[in-house]
């Protein structure tokens, strides 16, 4: 029975987004992944304050300092997102 109800946690856990092992180990990479992005980000000359409005956006309405409490998957879009925007700011230079 115990083992049930252990079982049952994990799963609600889980659908509730939260993680343990490797699943958090990933997201702590995905989440260092992207402050590195947004590092990278503001460094170029293209990066303004009309940039850092628009970050909230790219990071999928998730507040910078939030990022942690983010699911796996919505980590992995946010990733994608801030690739994006990272991209947008290359593209910028070239120009």
């Amino acid at each position: 029975m115990e083992n049930f109800i252990s079982l049952i946690i994990a799963i609600l856990l889980f659908l509730l987004g939260y993680s343990t092992g490797a699943n958090r180990r990933e997201q702590d990479l995905i989440v260092k992944d992207v402050k590195a992005i947004i590092r990278e980000c503001r460094r170029l000359s293209s990066w303004d304050d009309k940039s850092e409005l628009k970050l909230f956006s790219w990071l999928l309405e998730t507040p910078e300092d939030m990022l942690h409490r983010c699911s796996l998957k919505k980590l992995r879009q946010i990733k994608s997102s801030i690739n994006k925007y990272l991209v947008v700011h290359y593209d910028m230079l070239v120009v």
